[in-house]
C-alpha cells in the first residue's frame, strides 16, 4: 500500500486558479480506462492500473466544471466503518509554484470524507502518510495518528472539509 504523499495547500472552497484568484466549480468522475495514460505521466510512484479493474477500489478524478483535464485523482476503499484512502495525487500542475489550482489535495480527502458520509461513516477515513507529512496532515484537516504513519480523520476534520468543499446543499 502506498504512503499518501499530497500537500494540502489551502482549504478552499471548489479550487482557486492562482492566476486570477478567482474560485471555479468542480465535478468528480469515476476515472475510466482512458485517464489512465494521462496519469501514468504525472508520477512514475503511482501505478493506479493496478487498482483500475479492482470492483471494490473506488476510483475518482476531479477536474473543473466544463474541462477535461484531470486536476487530482483518488482511489479510495470502503472498509468496515471508515473510507481507506489509497492513492491521492495532484496534477503536475497544481504542485509547484507557480501552480494553476490550489485546493486540490484538501478537496481530494473531502470527496474520501463525502464517500464516507454516503455509507453512514460519519465521515471518517484512513490511510497511511510519508512520514514527513504526519504533522502536516494534523495541521490542515485534522488527522490523528494512531500507529506508525497510519492515520485518521474522525468526524471533526471531516466535518471541516465538507463544510469548505460541499456548501450547505450542494449535490453530493
Amino acid at each position: 500500500m502506498y504512503e499518501i504523499d499530497v500537500i494540502i495547500d489551502a482549504l478552499t472552497p471548489c479550487l482557486l486558479h492562482e492566476e486570477s484568484g478567482q474560485y471555479v466549480n468542480t465535478v468528480v468522475k469515476p476515472i475510466t480506462k482512458n485517464d489512465l495514460t494521462e496519469l501514468k505521466t504525472w508520477n512514475a510512484t503511482f501505478n493506479w492500473s493496478l487498482y483500475f479493474n479492482r470492483p471494490e477500489i473506488l476510483m475518482r478524478k476531479l477536474m473543473v466544471e466544463g474541462s477535461d483535464r484531470i486536476e487530482g485523482a483518488l482511489a479510495m476503499q470502503i472498509q468496515e466503518g471508515f473510507i481507506e484512502v489509497i492513492l491521492v495525487e495532484s496534477a503536475p500542475w497544481n504542485i509547484k509554484k507557480p501552480k494553476h489550482y490550489a485546493g486540490v489535495g484538501g478537496h481530494l480527502f473531502a470527496i474520501a470524507c463525502k464517500k464516507s458520509c454516503d455509507h453512514d461513516f460519519d465521515g471518517v477515513i484512513a490511510f497511511n502518510a510519508k512520514t514527513r507529512l504526519i504533522q502536516h496532515y494534523q495541521k490542515t484537516i485534522h488527522a490523528e495518528l494512531i500507529g506508525g504513519t497510519r492515520m485518521i480523520v474522525e468526524e471533526e476534520g471531516a466535518a471541516l472539509l465538507l463544510k469548505t468543499y460541499y456548501k450547505e446543499g450542494a449535490q453530493w
